[in-house]
């Protein structure tokens, strides 16, 4: 199943349009992979705002809060 159709999917748990109050991304990536790559999909969240919240998340791996 394309990228798409599993966004499409996901998008219709939540609301649409100015009700949503949600966000998501979803991160897929091979096995194996040793350069860091991966694709990613989010409800409509913008570039930027996903690498600030990878970045805020990973901190927060890193030192261990929640």
């Amino acid at each position: 199943m394309p990228v798409t159709d599993h966004q499409k999917q996901v998008t219709r748990i939540g609301a649409r349009g100015k009700d949503r109050s949600t966000g998501f991304v979803l991160l897929v990536f091979p096995f194996g992979e040793t350069e860091g790559r991966c694709n990613y999909i989010s409800n409509g969240a913008d570039r930027k705002d996903i690498v600030k919240l990878l970045r805020e998340q990973a901190n927060r791996f890193d030192t261990g809060t929640n």
